[in-house]
């Protein structure tokens, strides 16, 4: 079995307790086995990873990614294949790993097959957890315009969009004719 130690830095534990000087991460077969003092650790290593004085921190969490939905134009989108997106998934979890994002929260796009591509080693990848259907807001929103007419009467304009389920609905827009 294999020993990596991370040393050389200022360690952060994720825990609320002040930075640890001369901190390490000591990991076996891809398991931290021991975090803290570098005088508190004894066992011997394989390997030694030298943070030259860094910051050493747990992975982070992003909790909206979508790393089969990036942003392109529909003309984009209609000409390139479906099977693609895989492909580039690889790309964006590598980029996401080489961040220090460790667990994600894909808000919608991402198809169970590539957690399970991550999570069998066949890809690197974060850790992840897929939405089944979009993440949104639920409830009510309201959003209140101001606007003038040629006559300088000011009208309010309200405007509710009720988001429920996968349906969105508007309720007509209500004008009243108030003073401002």
């Amino acid at each position: 079995m294999s020993k990596v130690i991370i040393k050389n830095g200022q360690l952060i534990d994720g825990n609320g307790g002040i930075p640890i000087e001369k901190g390490i991460v000591v990991i076996e077969e891809n398991l931290i086995v021991f975090v803290g003092n570098e005088g508190d650790y004894t066992d011997e290593v394989d390997e030694i990873i030298d943070v030259e004085g860094g910051t050493i921190v747990p992975g982070f969490i992003d909790t909206h990614v979508h790393m089969m939905m990036e942003y392109s134009s529909v003309q984009s989108r209609l000409e390139t294949p479906f099977s693609y997106k895989f492909y580039q998934a690889i790309e964006y979890m590598k980029k996401t790993l080489d961040a220090g994002i460790t667990s994600v929260r894909d808000a919608l796009g991402t198809d169970l097959g590539v957690k399970k591509a991550v999570e069998d080693g066949i890809v690197e990848g974060p850790r992840m957890q897929l939405s089944i259907n979009a993440l949104t807001i639920t409830g009510v929103m309201e959003m209140d315009i101001q606007l003038q007419d040629k006559r300088s009467n000011c009208f309010k304009l309200v405007i509710l969009v009720c988001l429920m389920g996968k349906q969105m609905a508007s309720k007509k827009s209500e004008r009243k004719q108030e003073k401002c």
